[in-house]
């Protein structure tokens, strides 16, 4: 009988860089790898083996199952399986090569992810540098450590404080940019009100605390599609609809396995809406949301303030939904920062912990010149 596994990462070494990275869905067979539409047996797998060119080719199973398919979401056709990251020499005839075939989605060039200690040190250490910076931050994943449900996540107070003193230190240039709504992330970090953009940019409040809505109807607009995704849910036990009134969120993370079953109600539910929603992909979430609303245009907005205008654009980020918002700052020739595993940027921190680190060293530093 063939046999299922669901992550394995093949890291590809050679002078420490990654070039290649591609997405497969496999089962174990004597010859090799073969793609599958999908696993549904767990079980852990590693090895190694020889790859062309005198590189090495390691395999790695998380047995943490939900953080490891927390960290490699990047495509609709789920449950990503198996992540292969081959040196920036090797391409897609070599990996055939090797036995794996069947790419899900086209392989990207990636560039080396360089330390904190490198640029981001120096983008909060170096005085100039640092008082040009315009700032915009992720929450969930990037600020907060994920939770089972979005209701459950935990804002220390460590973090308000540090987000207090950091818009005063970039005089304003401050901003959130999430996929929550406005009114949720006021809640989260009260007394702490900022500049942000809520809904995947759907909604934003500026700079001078005026409120800006892409698709005002959308609202109403979703009241049939509520109703749809209300009854799946009721049948379903362990799936969350998360009402953001402009946007439906259903998340899967207890449920992995209903990937496809949450896409197809999704479609349905955007069918029966009609145009103007997209279906936003995120990490064991799928979300309705308007087609109008996206993280790098609500950054775009907020550069063309006076709060935020020569400013340096730094986005950080933990998730696909950010990557537009990634394009949008090195347009303006600003820093991508990613956040884990899941997406891949030049500059990248390990988790929120090192996120709060880095953006407490930006304070640390203006504070000892004050002095």
């Amino acid at each position: 009988m063939m046999s299922g596994f669901t992550y394995a990462e093949f890291l590809a070494r050679r002078r420490g860089r990654c070039g290649l990275l591609a997405s497969f869905s496999v089962l174990q067979l004597p010859s090799g790898v073969a793609p599958i539409a999908g696993a549904t047996g767990f079980r852990g797998w590693s090895g190694r083996q020889p790859s062309a060119g005198g590189d090495h080719v390691f395999t790695r199973y998380d047995f943490l199952l939900d953080a490891s398919i927390t960290r490699c979401m990047p495509t609709r056709r789920e449950p990503i399986t198996l992540t292969i990251a081959a040196s920036s020499h090797d391409n897609h005839s070599s990996l055939h090569d090797r036995g794996l075939t069947g790419l899900c989605f086209a392989a990207a060039r990636l560039k080396p992810s360089r330390p904190i200690r490198t640029e981001l040190h120096s983008i909060a250490t170096n005085d100039h540098t640092r008082r040009r910076v315009g700032l915009f931050l992720d929450v969930d994943g990037t600020l907060l450590d994920l939770a089972p449900r979005p209701d459950e996540v935990v804002v220390p107070t460590r973090t308000v404080m540090v987000l207090t003193r950091l818009k005063n230190v970039l005089d304003g240039a401050l901003a959130l940019v999430s996929g929550r709504s406005i009114r949720q992330l006021d809640a989260l970090f009260a007394p702490l009100t900022l500049p942000c953009a809520g809904v995947h940019g759907n909604e934003r409040r500026d700079c001078m605390g005026q409120m800006h809505y892409l698709a005002p109807d959308a609202a109403q607009r979703l009241d049939v599609a509520r109703a749809l995704l209300s009854r799946f849910v009721e049948t379903e036990r362990g799936l969350l609809l998360e009402d953001k009134r402009t946007s439906l969120a259903l998340h899967f993370r207890k449920r992995p396995e209903l990937a496809g079953i949450v896409e197809q109600q999704l479609e349905l539910a955007k069918a029966q809406v009609g145009e103007g929603f997209r279906i936003q992909e995120s990490v064991l979430v799928r979300e309705l949301v308007p087609t109008v609303a996206r993280k790098g245009d609500a950054v775009e907005a907020f550069l063309a303030e006076p709060t935020f205008a020569g400013r340096m654009p730094v986005f950080v980020g933990d998730d696909v939904t950010d990557l537009h918002a990634f394009a949008a700052v090195e347009r303006h020739g600003g820093r991508a920062v990613a956040v884990g595993e899941c997406v891949t940027a030049p500059l990248r921190l390990p988790g929120p912990s090192a996120v709060i680190e880095w953006l407490e060293l930006l304070v640390r530093t203006e504070g000892r010149l004050a002095s």
